[in-house]
């Protein structure tokens, strides 16, 4: 009987211990990952060097470049120790079954007390249910231990490389840095991957995104700005920003203006008038399009002028797709010393 009650103890300490989740690299107090060499000590250097040298950004980089390689490092070890811990709980619950039969079985063939056998038979009914409540409210059933595995590892190695992406990577000082480790160390925590593994157990996308988007200039924003003042709500269309930025940055003749207008005789108000002529009663807006243009990225430009040597070649409209999301774009968007967002994770 104490010997099952042990078992059954043990298993759910065994429980208690998988649950606290993987060790974090760093909180507003300092570095909290243990003292060592490899991984380890690379983020101390790191981020003892960004500390004195705040607010250098590519110091802080440096920092948020080798702590998202060593949480991730951790989060690994976690679920590498909890699939080993697994196959403990999986034993344990199997042998507290078959061993807590066996005795009440022998005790009761040997004329044992009813109260005996009442004590073998509630600890090993305790041990295996406790079990059980920790793999059915947990994570480590043996049916999705592997996929929420996955699932966790995705949804940190998403996080890491948004925090890393070229938009990010010279607005970071010190502080802002930090605080990037924390949002993708959060990732791998109890609750966290609990909360995604809700959403999707073993077909799941995770995705990273910055919350702060409007310091991101995404095309997303910009035909959303658009559409404030020319549609009074509604962002415009794919083809609609293709035709303001050809009237407006690009080469065009007589006959593209004629084209331009049939592109844009959706709007509520326009540039042109359907013969391809100036509308004079848009004034101002012309001046606040302009603006507006001028701050998509790079990528995004050159993917319109592409479009626009088809539209004017005779062809159709290769836009689709000119979405906020669709590509990483490159070289950095932030402007005026403003930190990045913060980043979180969820399923696409």
């Amino acid at each position: 009987m104490k010997s099952s009650i042990s078992i059954c103890l043990a298993a759910m300490a065994l429980s208690a211990c998988a649950a606290r989740g993987p060790d974090t690299i760093v909180s507003s107090s300092g570095p909290t990952a243990a003292v060592g060499g490899g991984t380890v000590g690379l983020f101390a250097d790191a981020y003892e060097k960004s500390l004195k040298a705040a607010p250098d950004s590519d110091l802080a980089f440096k920092m948020v470049s080798a702590g998202t390689q060593l949480q991730y490092q951790l989060c690994y070890d976690f679920f590498k120790n909890a699939g080993k811990e697994q196959q403990w709980l999986l034993f344990s619950k199997d042998f507290l079954a078959t061993a807590g039969t066996i005795i009440a079985g022998v005790l009761g063939a040997s004329g044992g007390s009813g109260s005996a056998i009442a004590w073998v038979g509630l600890s090993a009914g305790a041990g295996v249910s406790a079990i059980n409540i920790y793999e059915r409210n947990f994570l480590f059933s043996e049916d999705n231990v592997k996929a929420v595995q996955d699932l966790a590892m995705k949804a940190v190695d998403a996080a890491r490389q948004e925090v890393l992406s070229d938009s990010r990577r010279n607005s970071y000082d010190f502080a802002s840095g930090v605080s990037a480790l924390m949002d993708v160390q959060q990732v791998c925590e109890v609750q966290n991957i609990l909360a995604l593994v809700r959403k999707s157990i073993s077909s799941a996308d995770p995705v990273a995104k910055t919350k702060d988007f409007v310091n991101s200039f995404v095309p997303d924003y910009v035909k959303a700005n658009l559409g404030q003042f020319l549609q009074n709500g509604p962002a415009v269309t794919d083809d609609q920003l293709t035709a303001l930025y050809w009237l407006y940055a690009a080469t065009k003749t007589a006959p593209d203006k004629k084209q331009i207008a049939l592109l844009l005789r959706g709007l509520a108000v326009s540039p042109l008038n359907d013969d391809g002529t100036d509308n004079p009663t848009f004034g101002e807006r012309a001046t606040r399009v302009k603006g507006a243009l001028a701050g998509l990225p790079a990528s995004v430009k050159d993917q319109l002028e592409a479009a626009i040597k088809t539209l004017a070649a005779g062809g159709s409209s290769p836009t689709q797709g000119i979405q906020g999301g669709a590509r990483r774009f490159s070289g950095p968007v932030t402007t005026m010393g403003r930190p990045p967002g913060r980043v979180t994770v969820d399923i696409r």
